[in-house]
C-alpha cells in the first residue's frame, strides 16, 4: 500500500512537472512568434509603404477619389469647427482637384487655379510649373517631412510623419491610415502646431486644432467628370490670348506665364 501510494505521487509529481515543462516550452514558442511578428512590421519602414502606394497609382490612368474635410478643437475632442468636401480626379494627363469652393485642374501643358470665394484665377502654360504640380501628393510629403514611426492594427498601417527642422509648415504630425490589403488611404490626420483663442470673452481659452480627411473608395470616372476637369470651361485661349469664358467673365483673371 505504500509502495502504491509513492508511485502515485511520484505520478503526480512527474505530471505537473510535465505540464510546468510544456507550459514554459509553450511560453517560450509565443515569445519567438512575437518577436518574429514585431520583427516583420519593422522590416516594412513608412517611406517603403508610401512608395508601394505611389506606384499604385502610377500605374492607373484614370481614377477619382472623393473626401471629407473636417476641422476639430483639441488634439482628440470631437467638436467639428469647419466640414467641407474635396475631391481628386485623374485622367492621365490631367489632374484636377477640389477642396470646398476652391478648384485646381493641370494638365500637360497649362495649370489653373479657381477661388470661387474670391472671384479669381490664376492661370499659368508654363510647363516647369505644370510638372511641379503634377508631383503625387506622397512625393511631396516625402521631400517636406521626415518619416515617423510606422505602427499597425488588424486592418491598417499607421505611418507618421513629422515635419523637418525649421519647416513653415502649421503641422506637428501628419498620421496616414493605409488599408493594408488595398493600399488604399483611408484617412489623413494633420495637427496644428499653434493653439487658438476659443473664448467669446475676454478670457482667453486656448487649445489645438486638427484636420481630419477621410476618403471615399476609387471610383470610375463618368461623363460629367470629364467635363469638369476641363479648363475650357474656365478659360478660351486664342493664339497667345486667354481670356475669362462668358460664365466666369466677372473673375478675375490672374496670368502667372
Amino acid at each position: 500500500m505504500v509502495i502504491i501510494k509513492k508511485n502515485k505521487k511520484a505520478m503526480k509529481i512527474r505530471s505537473i512537472n510535465n505540464k510546468k515543462h510544456w507550459n514554459k516550452k509553450y511560453l517560450a514558442i509565443l515569445l519567438v512568434l512575437m518577436v518574429f511578428a514585431t520583427f516583420q512590421i519593422q522590416a516594412q519602414t513608412v517611406k517603403e509603404i508610401l512608395k508601394k502606394i505611389e506606384n499604385k497609382f502610377e500605374s492607373k490612368k484614370q481614377y477619382k477619389i472623393k473626401a471629407d474635410y473636417t476641422l476639430y478643437r483639441g488634439l482628440i475632442g470631437t467638436q467639428k469647427l469647419i466640414e467641407y468636401k474635396g475631391e481628386l480626379i485623374f485622367n492621365k494627363p490631367v489632374k484636377y482637384n477640389k477642396i470646398n469652393k476652391t478648384e485646381t485642374i493641370v494638365s500637360k501643358n497649362s495649370y489653373i487655379k479657381v477661388n470661387h470665394e474670391q472671384k479669381a484665377m490664376v492661370y499659368s502654360n508654363s510647363k516647369n510649373f505644370t510638372k511641379q504640380s503634377q508631383e503625387l501628393d506622397i512625393t511631396s510629403l516625402l521631400k517636406t517631412f521626415n518619416t515617423g514611426k510606422l505602427t499597425q492594427d488588424a486592418q491598417n498601417w499607421i505611418c507618421e510623419l513629422l515635419p523637418k527642422k525649421y519647416s513653415p509648415l502649421p503641422y506637428t504630425r501628419i498620421s496616414l491610415i493605409i488599408d493594408k490589403k488595398t493600399l488604399l488611404l483611408k484617412k489623413q490626420v494633420m495637427l496644428l502646431k499653434n493653439k487658438f483663442n476659443y473664448s467669446k470673452t475676454k478670457e482667453k481659452e486656448m487649445d489645438y486644432m486638427r484636420l481630419e480627411i477621410k476618403f471615399h473608395p476609387v471610383s470610375a470616372l463618368t461623363k460629367e467628370d470629364f467635363k469638369t476637369i476641363n479648363i475650357d470651361r474656365f478659360v478660351k485661349k486664342q493664339s497667345k490670348k486667354v481670356t475669362l469664358t462668358d460664365k466666369y467673365k466677372n473673375y478675375q483673371l490672374i496670368l502667372n506665364n
